[in-house]
Order: C-alpha cells, then structure tokens, then sequence
C-alpha cells in the first residue's frame, strides 16, 4: 500500500543528501513502493522533523502534485510534478517524510542552474565528505558515484533538467573532501569556454604509496587532494577546515617531494586572488604539460566562472570587483 508523505526535494533533496551519512544514523533507506505526495497540513510533526534536519533553512522545498499549489514563496516551497516517479526516485527518512534520491534531485536542480552551477552540486554528492554541524567528517558510505548518477539519468528519460545533468557531470572529477576542493579543481579544469584553466582532469584524494622508499618518509601512506599521477604533480588546498598544523604540513610536502613528486599549495588567499591564481595555474598546467590556449575572451568568462562559484575576484590591490 503506497504511504501518504512530504517528499522533499531540490535544494532541500540536496541540503539532506550532503548531511547524511551512516555513521550519524541519519541514512536513509530504501523503498519498494513509490509514496504519494501529501501537503504538509496532514503532517506538521514530518515538516518539523525535515526543518530540524535541515538546521532551520530559510525556506523548505517539497513536492506537490497539485499544479495550482506551485510555489516559490515564503517559508515553504513547493515544486510541482505532473508524473508519478518509480519507487527508486525516493528514500524513506521516516513514517510521513520521504526525500528524492540523489540522481533526481541533481535533475531538479539542473533546471534552476546554470551547467556550472549544477557540476558542483554533482561533485560535492559525489564527494567523500559529510555537511555536518559545521565540519566536513570523512564519508563511511557514498551517496553517489558519477558513473551511478549517468545511468539512474540516462533510465529517467530526457525530461527537463536531464541533459544539464549528465553536461554537468561529463565535467567533474570524484571524492572531493570540501566544498573549497571543489571549487578549486572546477576553477582549474573546467574548459575555456566555461572560464576554467582547462587542464586535464585530476584523481582527487588519490592514495600514494611510498613503496620501497617508506624508510625515507614519516608515514606509510599518503592522499594528494589533485593527483595527476603520470607527470607526479600534486595540488594541495590549504584551506581553515583542515589544514591547521603548519609544521605537519611541511614535513608532508617534503615527504612527497622526497618521493618525487612537485607538489603545488593553493592557499585561500591565492584562490581568491584573480592574478595570483592565474600565475600559479599556468605554472602548474606546464608542470603537467598542458599548452595555455586561452581566447581572448577568456578572462570576462573567468570572472563570471568566480562569480558563480562564489569565491571572490580580488585583485593585487586586495578590493574585491
């Protein structure tokens, strides 16, 4: 028998995916059969619980099958869906409160976003972080690969919000650890026409060994936050959510060079930095062997790709545009 729930969805579909995890108990389980979407008068305590999960957003996104109740005012909004999904479209949180799966959700807020926008949503599911209470612990259980999010989309059809999707994960790299990480590596990869740098995409958080070379290091194991392995280049974001112990962080950097490997820092400051970031990104696409071949317009679409982004375009002077 199909359940009467508030399903939620969009920005807050995602806002949940990003918090939940295993290890915090707060996961949520599959379903064999599709829900029906309720209004939130039949469920006060569901819209509660959704609005504690959630920290208390300033306005809470939910399904409604009613076209005539679309919304996208005030403290609730609602999003209306003219077809019935298939069960594996939703996860049960609990008795009366349902969220979209992951791939839909990414479909949802395809329709909202620009493809850039959209991309770092996709990389941030596809990370290997949690959003929880203001800090970024480690994944025990993935919310979602590239390669699953392609295929749920490519089963969904070509309804809207699909074809921005599957652009915009055509443009990511995996198992980011931040959201700074994230931001970085688009700002470093994404091609020219999007305003990134356009180099290569990198194995993010790639596991290095130090082999045979252990007794020369002080530790059995290393992870490069960029890692393009054939040229052994390593960028490092150096950024207040982790990197804290300056002085672990520099005898880090000369175990990997001991190791052979040129590791560049990016520090918050250079990433927001217009100049300073360009100059340390043609530096490390010639370490990696990638040939600069910016258009002429490529700066205009750089600043819009920072203004998207949100990251800030400060100059030498230190004012902000």
């Amino acid at each position: 028998m199909q359940e009467r729930a508030l399903i939620l969805s969009h920005h807050s579909a995602i806002s949940f995916w990003m918090g939940a995890d295993d290890a915090l108990g707060n996961a949520p389980k599959e379903t064999a059969i599709a829900p029906v979407i309720a209004p939130m008068r039949e469920f006060p305590v569901c819209f509660e619980l959704a609005t504690k999960l959630l920290d208390n957003p300033a306005q809470l996104h939910l399904l409604t099958n009613i076209k005539g109740n679309a919304r996208l005012t005030g403290r609730i909004a609602y999003h209306y869906q003219a077809v019935a999904e298939p069960a594996a479209s939703y996860r049960k949180i609990e008795s009366g409160l349902y969220v979209c799966a992951p791939w839909l959700s990414l479909i949802q807020i395809a329709q909202k976003f620009s493809v850039v926008r959209t991309a770092e949503v996709a990389m941030n599911l596809c990370g290997i972080y949690v959003m929880h209470k203001g800090e970024l612990p480690q994944r025990t259980h993935r919310i979602a690969t590239i390669g699953l999010l392609k295929n749920q989309i490519l089963a969904h059809g070509t309804g809207p919000g699909c074809k921005r999707a599957l652009r915009a994960l055509s443009l990511i790299s995996a198992d980011s650890r931040s959201p700074m990480e994230t931001k970085n590596m688009l700002v470093i990869c994404l091609p020219y026409r999007y305003g990134g740098f356009g180099l290569m995409y990198p194995k993010m958080n790639h596991k290095i060994l130090p082999g045979r070379a252990k007794g020369l290091v002080g530790q059995g194991e290393f992870y490069g936050d960029l890692c393009w392995a054939d040229a052994k280049v390593i960028i490092e974001y150096n950024g207040s959510a982790y990197h804290t112990d300056t002085a672990k962080e520099e005898r880090r950097k000369r175990d990997l060079e001991t190791l052979g490997w040129r590791v560049f820092t990016v520090y918050y400051e250079t990433l927001v930095d217009v100049h300073a970031f360009e100059k340390l990104a043609l530096e490390i696409g010639r370490a990696i062997g990638h040939r600069d071949r910016r258009p002429d317009d490529w700066m205009e679409k750089h600043l819009a790709l920072r203004k998207e982004l949100g990251i800030g375009r400060r100059f030498r002077q230190g004012n902000f545009a």
